[in-house]
This record gives C-alpha cells, sequence and structure tokens, in this order.
C-alpha cells in the first residue's frame, strides 16, 4: 500500500512538472519563426496530440522523428546507450461496463409469429480516467536499420499537377458529403478564395497556380469546418464554449493551412502567421488553439 501510495505521489509529481513546463515553453511560440518551427514538426509527426508534440520541441528543439522504445525495436533500430528519453503524457485507460437496449426480434415457437421484444444488451468502453509519463525517442538518439521513407517524403514529390488533381478530388468528396459546391473561377481583386456559409460554397481563384489554389482551398476548407463545427465570432476565444476571434481564426487556418502544405512539399516560405501573438499571452489558449489546429489538420492529412 505505501509503495502504491509513493507510485501515485511520483506520478502526479511528474505530470505537474510536465504541465508547469508546458504552460511556460508553450510561450516561447508566439513568434512567427518559432511557430513555423513547431509546425513543420507536426507536419512530419502528426500522430501525437498537440500537447504532447510541444513537450517534445520544448525537450529536444531538433527533434526530427520520435517513437518509444518497442517501437524502434520494430524498426530494427535501438536506443543509444546513455541517452535520456523525451517525456510525454499517455493516456489511461480504464474498461466500463455500459448497458444499451436493442430491439430483437423472435419467433413464437407455437405461433409462428415474429414477436419484437426490447432486451438489454452489454458493452465495454474504454474511459480517459488520467494521464502517466512515457518516454520517446528521437531517431537521432538510435541507431540500426535505415528508416523506411515516410508518407510525406513520397507525397511531396509529386509533380504540382498531380497533386492538385488529387487534392481537388479529395476536396470534391469533402465538399459532397458536407453539402457545399465547390467551384473554380476568377475572383476580382486580391481575394484567392472564400467561403461563403449562407449559399454553402467555397470559390477558388482559378487564375493562380497549383500551389496557390491547393494551399487557399486547405485555408477555405478549414473555415468551413470551423462553421460546421459551430464556431461564431466573439471579442474574446472561448474554445470551449466554441468563440473565437477573427484573429484567433485566422491563426488556426493559417497554421492548418501551412501543416497540410508542408506535408504535400508545397512551398510554404511567404506564410507570416501575422496574428500569432493575437493570443494575448494567455498560454492555455494558445495550446487549445493548437488542439483545434491538430484536429483539422488531420482531417485532410487522413483522407
Amino acid at each position: 500500500m505505501y509503495m502504491a501510495s509513493k507510485n501515485l505521489r511520483y506520478i502526479k509529481e511528474k505530470l505537474q512538472k510536465m504541465y508547469k513546463m508546458l504552460i511556460e515553453g508553450i510561450s516561447q511560440y508566439q513568434s512567427s519563426d518559432d511557430w513555423k518551427n513547431l509546425l513543420d514538426f507536426i507536419s512530419i509527426q502528426h500522430n501525437y496530440s498537440f500537447h504532447n508534440l510541444v513537450l517534445i520541441m520544448l525537450q529536444k528543439p531538433d527533434a526530427t522523428f520520435v517513437a518509444g522504445y518497442k517501437k524502434w525495436l520494430k524498426y530494427g533500430r535501438h536506443v543509444k546507450k546513455g541517452e535520456h528519453g523525451i517525456m510525454i503524457w499517455a493516456p489511461r485507460l480504464k474498461k466500463v461496463r455500459q448497458v444499451k437496449k436493442e430491439i430483437v426480434v423472435e419467433v413464437d415457437p407455437v405461433t409462428g409469429e415474429e414477436i419484437e421484444k426490447e432486451v438489454d444488451v452489454e458493452y465495454y468502453t474504454n474511459v480517459l480516467v488520467g494521464f502517466f509519463p512515457v518516454y520517446v525517442f528521437d531517431v537521432s538518439q538510435t541507431e540500426g536499420r535505415p528508416l523506411p521513407r515516410l508518407t510525406h517524403e513520397v507525397t511531396s514529390e509529386l509533380p504540382d499537377d498531380l497533386k492538385y488533381d488529387i487534392f481537388v478530388s479529395v476536396c470534391q468528396n469533402i465538399a459532397d458529403e458536407n453539402d457545399f459546391t465547390l467551384k473554380f473561377e476568377p475572383i476580382l481583386g486580391s481575394t484567392h478564395g472564400y467561403m461563403n456559409p449562407v449559399t454553402r460554397a467555397i470559390v477558388i481563384d482559378n487564375t493562380y497556380n497549383y500551389q496557390s489554389q491547393i494551399k487557399t482551398m486547405i485555408h477555405e476548407f478549414t473555415h468551413m469546418f470551423l462553421f460546421l463545427d459551430g464556431y461564431t465570432h466573439g471579442d474574446a476565444s472561448d474554445i470551449d464554449n466554441r468563440v473565437l476571434t477573427y484573429n484567433d481564426e485566422e491563426v488556426i487556418v493559417e497554421s492548418v493551412a501551412y501543416i497540410v502544405s508542408k506535408y504535400l512539399g508545397l512551398d510554404t516560405s511567404e506564410y507570416s502567421f501575422r496574428y500569432i501573438s493575437s493570443y494575448g499571452g494567455n498560454p492555455e489558449l494558445l495550446l487549445d488553439l493548437g488542439t483545434v489546429i491538430l484536429r483539422y489538420a488531420m482531417m485532410f492529412l487522413e483522407k
């Protein structure tokens, strides 16, 4: 009992230390270049939560690809002697018994009639009950068999016209699934594209090159995702209540466009993230924005 209590106290202290590191560290990403460096890492390593990605970068800013000790063994590599792990959070899940009502049809053995009957059906779901610290290692901390080429490396080498055709097809499917129309036509002025929530249309200026049109599609479709998820504008952002300032919405859509463009191997040097310092010094808000950014970026990357 004493050992269990001591272990729980150790885990709690570790988690508190990690959260303090996260809150203090996220504030360094208020400049355009620092934010881009973080998004560069996310474009490659998007299978971790935003909180964990920040923790990884804070502990090892030069990290390029990380995995757990056992995962590296599966890759045919092993952690070098003397290397220190990068601490992140892992979810602690508990199986919980649930019961739901279902209607089943039974046949009366005497009359042969079909009878509907309500029955209780048991099932189990995993419920998040907390977190505990685990360690991952960067590829530079390992040695062994060369890594296979990553998906984004293969994708980035496709010709621009093929990337364009594939991406238009993906976006057309997303539009159809959400009862939106996707149009390509010249637009007066300097606007590259827009999302109209009233007419449920996304319009892209097709007088620009392929790269520009792809980046604009990502940008406008992210606006669409926010609209469909019920986000509204307000004087102060409140992610829990789905309220965003105009500036914070632009941080989200520009960041998603940057991550997906980088994944596709498109030129991303023009991004300035002029709104990134607008979160008002609230580190919790910036973490919330990052979580939203990663979620919407994954909507494209998983397609």
